[in-house]
């Protein structure tokens, strides 16, 4: 293998691992006159709680025989975990 060269395959060949997320909200409102109201709110994102890797390093250096270092092709980082938020609103 030449140092700093990589095989023959073409730029932005390299794809990263999928983005999923599934959300979801649910509301109900409870009347307490015609025109008053609460409203209670629950919302949830990334509901089941998919690991969604965001980044490959790609960053190649070699070292004095040519072979790569430091991390290369490993996963980075991921997106948030589960997030959940509850509302609680009152109409008039």
């Amino acid at each position: 293998m030449t140092p700093g060269r990589y095989g023959n395959s073409a730029r932005g060949a390299l794809i990263g691992p999928a983005y999923t997320q599934t959300d979801m909200a649910v509301m109900k409102n409870f009347y307490i006159t015609e025109t008053r109201y609460l409203q209670f709110r629950a919302e949830s994102f990334n509901l089941p709680n998919h690991a969604s890797f965001t980044s490959i390093n790609t960053t190649v250096r070699t070292d004095a025989q040519g072979r790569p270092t430091q991390n290369y092709g490993q996963v980075n980082d991921s997106g948030p975990g589960r997030i959940m938020s509850l509302g609680l609103k009152f109409v008039f």
